[in-house]
């Protein structure tokens, strides 16, 4: 395969979004919009495919090297990115076929587009200040599509909140870039914003927890970890179901970790990722008890969505093989059910006019098709047998419980409590009493095909990878590897090291 797909890859959503401005109406922007994502989707899995066939052989697109910066054009796919690289793109195509429709019009879809964009970038970026620009531009489409539609006074704090997470999200990281570089080239490396070999080469160990208490407060914001939590449940109740999807399940928080913090910062890792996976247990315990007191269905899933990704960082933290792979299953468990269950409570928000499950009740009867398919999603969002979400659980616990008896009881705690929250949803909604009939109309239809055929695929893919986990670990088999021993031969280095 060509290296240049790369390249493809990435601009082939943005210039898709650029060209829906020359369409005048909404409907066939729409069509357009979907027509993109599914080329973006089939570039992106043929990627990914062709990586897994040639056993590990890295596909790497080099550019010329900025003068007096050390920078480049370096884009590349290894076992880390490429099982994300369809999965962002299913996730965009997804929300694009079945969103409201209120909610994929032009410019809501020139946005689903473009963050996909910038998103794939942070996925194949393979050097710092590439990466820094992607990871700062992923929510720069979705805080002007907010500012755009800002009709109603939510909307307005929404995105004023946005803005803020994304100046906050953003200097962190733009700071431990240069200090990175910096340090680097004191340190005689020749093209110091490199990533491709950062194990290699990490950081100079004298500036390593500096870098990481940057970096750890960049992915602590856009993870929406406690304390920065509030944006995250407040985008998912009330921003568009696009945007909150690709935001939500493209775990570009956890990438980073991934990307940057375990292999370019061994050092600081070993002694501070303990430190990262407290808060993101502290985190996760205190979104899923929010959950439950929760009354507005979307709401209710940002809550449990930010719980979940509070546990996604606890296994990366870990650094052990078996929690990572499990953190890295989880990634995609949590995508594709949040996805699936966020487009069912558009669904039920179009049709009643609320998602506030105080006034719902009884719609079962109504609409037997989408009852039925928030249900299984929620049985595999907490872990149902044969889902690929009971998978990453029992990863995350086998790497858990020799070393951290305790957080893995806090795991299940939290999985239990998200369990619990979902359930009840299910049954305020779905089931009792109608508490204001007059709000479904007798026209309202149940799931229509576009619907249908998204939920049903959501649950498709996560019964098949649940049962059938083995290619996703396969694929990711040497990056797990390598992300698990990095900080612990690095301290073995230095323990050993003559004083």
């Amino acid at each position: 395969m060509s290296a240049p797909l790369l390249t493809i890859l990435v601009a082939l959503p943005a210039v898709g979004a650029l060209a829906l401005r020359a369409i005048r109406d909404d409907r066939s922007a729409r069509v357009a919009s979907i027509v993109v994502a599914g080329a973006t989707f089939a570039l992106a899995s043929a990627v990914a495919l062709s990586f897994a066939d040639a056993r590990g052989a890295h596909l790497v697109e080099l550019g010329p090297i900025l003068p007096l910066v050390g920078a480049r054009w370096h884009l590349g796919v290894d076992g880390l990115a490429a099982p994300f690289l369809p999965l962002a793109s299913l996730l965009a195509l997804g929300v694009l076929v079945a969103a409201p429709r209120e909610e994929t019009g032009r410019a809501s879809s020139a946005a689903v587009l473009l963050t996909l964009s910038m998103t794939l970038g942070v996925y194949l970026a393979l050097d710092l200040l590439l990466l820094t620009a992607f990871w700062i531009a992923c929510l720069v489409p979705g805080a002007m599509e907010l500012h755009r539609a800002r009709r109603a006074d939510v909307r307005v704090e929404l995105a004023r909140m946005i803005d803020v997470y994304l100046v906050l999200g953003s200097l962190p990281i733009v700071a431990a870039a240069i200090v990175i570089g910096v340090s680097r080239a004191s340190a005689g490396i020749e093209l110091p914003f490199d990533l491709a070999n950062a194990s290699a080469a990490p950081m100079p160990s004298s500036g390593q927890h500096l870098v990481f208490v940057l970096l750890a407060l960049a992915v602590l914001i856009r993870k929406a970890i406690t304390p920065f939590h509030s944006w995250m449940p407040v985008l998912i109740e009330r921003g568009p179901i696009g945007i909150a999807t690709m935001i939500a399940g493209t775990h570009l928080g956890a990438f980073l970790v991934a990307r940057l913090m375990i292999p370019l910062l061994p050092e600081a890792a070993g002694a501070d990722l303990p430190l990262l996976a407290g808060l993101a247990l502290v985190s996760a315990l205190y979104n899923a008890f929010v959950a439950l007191s929760q009354h507005d269905m979307r709401r209710m899933l940002g809550f449990v969505v930010t719980s979940q990704l509070g546990l996604v960082l606890v296994g990366l933290a870990e650094v052990d093989s078996n929690s990572v792979h499990g953190a890295m299953l989880q990634m995609v468990a949590v995508a594709i059910t949040t996805a699936g269950m966020l487009v069912i409570a558009g669904a039920i928000g179009a049709r009643c006019g609320t998602t506030d499950m105080r006034r719902l009740g009884g719609l079962s009867s109504r609409f037997p098709s989408m009852a039925a398919a928030f249900f299984l999603l929620a049985l595999a969002a907490i872990g149902l047998p044969g889902s690929l979400q009971y998978v990453a659980e029992d990863l995350l616990l086998h790497g858990l419980l020799d070393g951290h008896p305790f957080v893995a009881t806090v795991l299940l705690v939290v999985t239990v409590l998200n369990g619990i929250t979902l359930l009840r949803a299910f049954f305020t909604t779905f089931y009792g009493p109608a508490r204001e009939p007059r709000l479904v109309g007798a026209e309202v239809r149940d799931l229509v095909a576009r619907e249908r055929l998204v939920v049903l695929a959501a649950i498709a893919i996560g019964l098949v990878s649940g049962l059938a986990p083995a290619p996703l670990l396969q694929v990711r088999a040497e990056a797990v590897r390598a992300l698990a021993i990095a900080p612990a031969a690095h301290h073995a280095t230095t323990i050993d090291a003559p004083h």
